[in-house]
């Protein structure tokens, strides 16, 4: 009425009309335009290997680190230039929780694929940088039965044959597992199950 005292219902462009449908009950034919989207649940991902992370790092291992540090310094710089490597640091190319992942998972032999990479790592990098990251784990940490699994052109002798099986158990030996403790008490070999609740009643006088 502000706008335009002189007429009844005030200014035209101000006052509030009331809808001319009501509801999807009500009106059904105003509202056959609007569809229903379907969307489709996405697919889980598939869960990640369980790791013992504790070991104590071995000098191969040592070796992949300086070589994947070395490999994300220059990916930085060749991507980003040497302006944002110094500021921001290599880790805009691959971050220092994702190389860890890595590392872990190259000594338990996860990684043969770029798949398995973003499997374990969810890295975004994987599809991109994950050829030339599979190709420093294989040359640092190769996995030990990798020629068990292939065929040998060239027939092995008998002693070379045995050298080969021990370095392979031996290989398979320092793989350490996770053992399951009791979250009560610590200890290995049993786990702790809670008891059922009960309600216990005890009297205020003692008799």
């Amino acid at each position: 009425m502000e706008c335009r005292s002189d007429l009844p219902n005030g200014c035209p462009r101000c006052h509030a009309c009331p809808s001319a449908i009501c509801c999807e009950l009500c009106n059904p034919e105003s509202f056959e335009r609007l569809m229903l989207l379907d969307i489709e649940k996405p697919q889980p991902q598939p869960s990640r290997s369980r790791l013992n992370s504790g070991h104590q790092i071995s000098e191969a291992e040592a070796h992949l680190r300086s070589a994947l540090e070395e490999f994300r310094i220059t990916a930085t710089r060749r991507c980003y230039g040497n302006a944002n490597l110094i500021d921001l640091g290599p880790s805009l190319v691959l971050p220092d929780l994702v190389l860890s992942r890595i590392i872990d998972c190259a000594w338990v032999y996860k990684l043969s694929t770029t798949s398995d990479i973003f499997r374990e790592t969810r890295w975004v990098g994987s599809d991109e940088y994950g050829s030339a990251i599979l190709q420093l784990v294989r040359q640092h940490l190769p996995a030990p039965h990798a020629q068990a699994l292939h065929p040998i052109n060239t027939p092995l002798s008998a002693d070379a044959l045995r050298s080969r099986l021990e370095a392979i158990d031996q290989s398979l030996a320092t793989r350490t597992t996770q053992k399951r403790t009791c979250r009560a008490c610590g200890a290995s070999g049993h786990i702790s199950r809670p008891f059922p609740h009960s309600r216990i009643v005890m009297s205020s006088k003692l008799i």
